[in-house]
C-alpha cells in the first residue's frame, strides 16, 4: 500500500470505546523500532492509521510500518465501553510503497486559515499556509513551482518564490510557503502553480487571491 494509505485495524468482540486509543494504547514504528509521527480515527470497531508523511520520511521511507496495540496485562491496554480489555498486546506489520496515492485531483480548499472561497485580502505574517484536499506529488513542490506575484501598480517586479515545507496525512496536502518579511502585497494565480497530483492533475480551481504580507 502507498505511504499515505490509512493502516486499517479491525477489532472484534465487542465495541471499542474510542478513548482508550492513545498513545500508550496504540504506538507506531519503523522495522527498526523507531517511532514514526501518526494520527488515528476510530469509527465502531475500526481503527484506522495515518502516518504523518514529511520531506524527511519522503526521502527515506520504511518499507515497513509496525503497529503494537497494548493489552491485559497493561493499564493502558484498548478497551471496549463496557470495559473489557484487549485479552493480550498485539504488534502488527504493513508493508508499505514509497509512493502516495489520492482518490481524486488535488482541491485547494484553504489560504492563510481562510477556506475558499476567499473574499477580500488574505493577511499572514512570514509563512503562507495552503491547504489541498488530494495528494500533491512532492517531486513537484519546490520555489519555482510556488511563484508569488508582488502588486506594485505600474512597475515590473520579480515573481517571489518562497521557500516550501510541506505535510501530508491522508489526502490533506499542507504546503508552507515561507516568503520572508517585509513582502507587501503578493498574489497568488493557482493558474501559474506547477504543482501536481499523483497522477498528473494541477489542482482546482483556478483563481487568483490578493495577499498582504507581514501583517
Amino acid at each position: 500500500m502507498s505511504l499515505n494509505a490509512p493502516l486499517r485495524i479491525v477489532m472484534f468482540g465487542g465495541d471499542l470505546d474510542p478513548l482508550s486509543v492513545t498513545s500508550a494504547s496504540l504506538q507506531v514504528s519503523d522495522d527498526a523500532g523507531l517511532p514514526l509521527a501518526h494520527i488515528t480515527a476510530v469509527q465502531d470497531n475500526l481503527i484506522e492509521v495515518f502516518l504523518v508523511i514529511d520531506e524527511s520520511i519522503w526521502a527515506d521511507p520504511p518499507e515497513l510500518v509496525q503497529v503494537t496495540l497494548a493489552g491485559s496485562p497493561s493499564p493502558h491496554g484498548l478497551r471496549s465501553r463496557s470495559g473489557l480489555r484487549l485479552g493480550r498486546s498485539e504488534r502488527l506489520s504493513f508493508e508499505l510503497e514509497s509512493s502516495i496515492s489520492a482518490s481524486h485531483a488535488p482541491r485547494l480548499v484553504s489560504v492563510g486559515g481562510r477556506p475558499l472561497p476567499v473574499h477580500g485580502e488574505v493577511n499572514f505574517a512570514e509563512q503562507l499556509v495552503l491547504v489541498f484536499e488530494g495528494a500533491i506529488d512532492p517531486l513537484t513542490v519546490s520555489p519555482r513551482s510556488c511563484p508569488l506575484a508582488p502588486r506594485r501598480a505600474g512597475l515590473s517586479l520579480s515573481a517571489v518564490l518562497p521557500d516550501c515545507a510541506w505535510t501530508l496525512v491522508g489526502e490533506r496536502f499542507e504546503l508552507s510557503l515561507d516568503v520572508g518579511t517585509g513582502r507587501g502585497e503578493l498574489r497568488l494565480n493557482t493558474r501559474e502553480l506547477g504543482l501536481r497530483g499523483p497522477q498528473g492533475a494541477a489542482p482546482s480551481p483556478q483563481i487568483q487571491v490578493d495577499l498582504l504580507s507581514g501583517a
